[in-house]
């Protein structure tokens, strides 16, 4: 392995409408989240944010922080993009990335990388903070969806799905792709009937008597 190849790059992702207490919360594999009180020195790419993208990174308290070199197995935006639905999974809240910096140690020249599609949340649902009992809860579902992206199998396509119906804006491409997911996380068949083995799988998951079992090992 050649020192070039070894290289690593720092990458910070400012953590919009993270409302938490803490100082330093560590994510094993992934990165450390860190509280900043001045936002870091990006004169490198001040040509390529805005007025307004200057201003919210100085109200932007936390940040994700991690080194990337070229032998691992998830981009930097993989990773981002894992930490934000897990954190959609333990506690729904306004948490978004807009921005990702990578900088080259060595050099100290880096790269502006932008995030268009963000989380679409439901006003009624979501929660105004977060707590450290919330983050310690992360490391099990981050170490769960990394095996599922990583090994890019059946729960791979619902991984996707369930982020891009996350994103969306458009409530019908959502319902479309939580379905599809569903199907993909409850039943191992194929072919027609999609509506058929979804409504079986919930009947499963839902049925309240202590009837016979049979129908529902239809559904496994």
């Amino acid at each position: 392995m050649t020192a070039k190849n070894n290289r690593k790059i720092k990458v910070l992702a400012p953590l919009s409408d993270f409302n938490w207490e803490g100082n330093r919360f560590q994510i094993h594999d992934l990165g450390l989240i860190k509280r900043l009180d001045e936002t870091p020195d990006l004169s490198w790419c001040e040509d390529g944010l805005s007025a307004a993208d200057k201003d919210e990174l100085r109200y932007v308290s936390h940040w994700l922080a991690f080194e990337q070199s070229k032998q691992e197995k998830l981009s930097p935006s993989e990773k981002i993009n894992i930490l934000l639905l897990a954190l959609w999974i333990v506690r729904p809240t306004r948490v978004q990335v807009r921005f990702r910096f990578e900088l080259q140690q060595s050099s100290g020249h880096g790269r502006l990388s932008r995030y268009y599609d963000q989380f679409q949340w439901i006003n009624t649902q979501v929660k105004d903070r977060l707590e450290t009992h919330h983050l310690q809860k992360l490391q099990a579902v981050v170490d769960s969806l990394k095996a599922i992206y990583i090994t890019h199998k059946r729960l791979w396509n619902s991984f996707i799905l369930t982020f891009n119906g996350c994103t969306t804006i458009h409530w019908q491409v959502a319902f479309i792709c939580f379905g599809a997911a569903a199907e993909g996380i409850l039943t191992y068949e194929n072919g027609p009937g999609v509506t058929k083995r979804l409504a079986k799988s919930f009947a499963c998951l839902t049925k309240k008597n202590k009837s016979p079992e049979r129908f529902c090992l239809s559904c496994i």
